[in-house]
């Protein structure tokens, strides 16, 4: 962000006139009427501060010539004067506690141009009676309604997405509240005291179709037929003074269930719990620390088993993952001391840093390399060169990070995967004066923060997960027809004008297509990656042309094919 500064002169003040209406502007701000702002990188202005005693406002658009795109965070928060705010159209964005404490506040018109409310942003408004959420919001912030004790109705859009941890808690007269099927994530205490958890006799809360909050004593917890999903820390209440988690043991979830968020971490007597066929999804740490949980099978509908999902489930001794799961992601079975065996299937694509850390499997091999079905998951020593053995398929997410003296490392053919920061901080790499770092045939890492161009060179295999996450700068990379190992992140939040140079029918070629990414061709691959039909009389012939049309194709005959594809900018 950069300041509004009309002179180089860091304490200048500036007054002027536009409309009958003063503004100032400072070194360090600006202000319109009785709005502060400051000008933003995209040349938008984003409100920070209110300095007038009005009771009915609107807040503008336009200041100065400039396009308001943001309520900055705090911009209105305590303004006891305000009951009623109409944020004009072309307004994205209302910050974190933006109008929070606004305690006479009655009504709020947001517009349909708003995308994002964040954390807190109308907390204690204390008045406030009735809310529209916007058809563009898809999240619903930590604690946006926290407190609003005169808040009955909350309408939320079609196609929001998640609401967040005491989202609307103490909206103690909130009685109506319809959850969109488009939800696919509630957190923990969305809804605790309000009307709706209030008024409901069962041990087991229910807003819509979800499982939000649990008070009871029960041994066995049943979720009702019906029930969609069930939200975070959904057994973290307290019943009597007893936490509610250190009594389960058993849980019924009915085959309705789709949707399981973080919702039973610290149940440390849970002993059984069965899990649907029906559930698609699993969220982080959503067993972590149920201690006595000895066997757990994963239905076959479920794709990633998230973050520290089976984390400390210390008594854990029997896990069966179905072929769907694509991904095990960081510290899922950490701390699985009972975790002898466990059968990795082939759909495997990536597994996260410290997935089976002090787990059975890790402690009782005694190699320095420690190994999960075909995948090396970690590393324990500090020589100074590593043989993988042969056969393996993957490398998880920094395994030989912070391995300082390592410098020679001997890869099989039969690697198709690295993860990220896998070499992070070794000699293999540090020593390593270009900013496009292999170890061997793979590129494994890439630090050419001010590059805009990159070549990858011929015979490379292999790209290591996120390897160019994150460089905004760049803006063209030439990925060889020998590279047939890209994973899904390799240019995770890169300039989403990065063009990939790629080799017709290439790895490159297919990758860019299918993330809808910009591409040039630059020549034919020897080896297609594409499905060709042969026998298809109409196969297109190939013909280099370019422009800049949002799809540039050659046509000849009845014969289609893309040759540059690159997106109106």
């Amino acid at each position: 962000m950069k300041k509004m500064m009309l002179c180089l002169f860091s304490m200048l003040l500036v007054i002027g006139y536009l409309n009958g209406i003063t503004f100032i502007m400072t070194a360090w701000g600006a202000s319109y009427s009785n709005y502060e702002y400051d000008l933003l990188d995209d040349e938008t202005l984003e409100i920070t501060g209110y300095t007038g005693d009005e009771s009915n406002i609107t807040i503008p658009n336009t200041i100065v010539g400039y396009k308001v795109s943001s309520i900055g965070n705090e911009a209105f928060c305590n303004c006891e004067s305000l009951t009623s705010i109409n944020i004009s159209e072309g307004i994205v964005n209302i910050g974190s506690s933006a109008f929070s404490d606004c305690n006479n506040v009655t009504s709020v018109r947001i517009p349909n141009s708003v995308t994002t409310i964040d954390n807190s942003a109308f907390s204690n408004c204390s008045k406030l009676s009735n809310i529209n959420i916007p058809k563009n919001v898809t999240c619903i912030s930590n604690d946006t309604f926290n407190s609003c004790s005169s808040l009955s109705n909350i309408n939320f859009p079609n196609n929001l997405k998640e609401i967040g941890s005491n989202a609307s808690s103490d909206c103690i007269s909130l009685t109506n509240i319809d959850i969109p099927e488009s939800v696919t994530s509630i957190g923990s205490n969305a809804f605790s005291n309000t009307k709706i958890i209030n008024n409901q006799t069962t041990t087991v809360k229910y807003v819509s179709d979800w499982a939000v909050a649990y008070e009871g004593e029960e041994k066995t917890v049943s979720i009702k037929s019906g029930t969609k999903g069930i939200a975070d820390d959904l057994l973290r209440g307290e019943k009597n003074s007893i936490v509610c988690n250190d009594l389960v043991e058993k849980i019924n979830i009915p085959d309705s269930v789709t949707i399981i968020g973080s919702s039973f971490g610290g149940c440390s007597n849970l002993l059984s719990i069965e899990i649907p066929d029906s559930v698609e999804y699993i969220g982080d740490a959503a067993f972590i620390n149920c201690s006595s949980l000895s066997k757990i099978s994963i239905p076959n509908g479920v794709t990633n088993i998230e973050y520290a999902t089976f984390s400390g489930c210390s008594n854990l001794s029997e896990v069966e993952i179905p072929n769907s799961i694509k991904y095990i992601a960081a510290s899922s079975f950490a701390d699985c001391t009972s975790l002898s065996n466990i059968d990795i299937p082939s759909s495997i694509i990536k597994i996260g840093a410290s997935a089976f850390e002090n787990s059975a499997i890790i402690n009782s091999q005694p190699t320095t390399t420690k190994y999960v079905g075909l995948w090396l998951v970690a590393y324990s020593g500090d020589e100074t060169e590593v043989e993988i053995k042969s056969g393996t398929i993957g490398i998880a997410d920094e395994t030989f990070s912070d391995c300082s003296n390592l410098t020679n490392i001997s890869l099989p053919d039969s690697i198709r995967y690295i993860g990220h920061e896998a070499f992070l901080r070794t000699e293999l790499i540090s020593t390593n004066q270009s900013t496009l770092k292999y170890v061997e045939d793979w590129v494994v890492d890439y630090t050419g923060y001010d590059e805009t161009t990159v070549e990858i060179k011929s015979g490379i295999k292999g790209i290591a997960d996120e390897s160019f996450s994150g460089f905004d700068d760049l803006t063209s990379i030439l990925i060889p027809e020998s590279v047939v190992n890209i994973p899904e992140n390799a240019f995770y939040e890169c300039n989403d004008k990065l063009v990939i140079k790629c080799y017709e029918n290439s790895a490159a070629h297919t990758y860019a297509i299918q993330k809808n990414m910009d591409y040039e061709i630059i020549g034919k691959a020897k080896n297609s990656r594409l499905n060709k039909d042969k026998s298809n009389s109409n196969k297109p012939k190939v013909i280099l042309i370019s422009s800049i049309a949002t799809l540039t194709i050659a046509l000849l005959g009845s014969g289609i094919i893309v040759i540059r594809k690159l997106k109106n900018k």
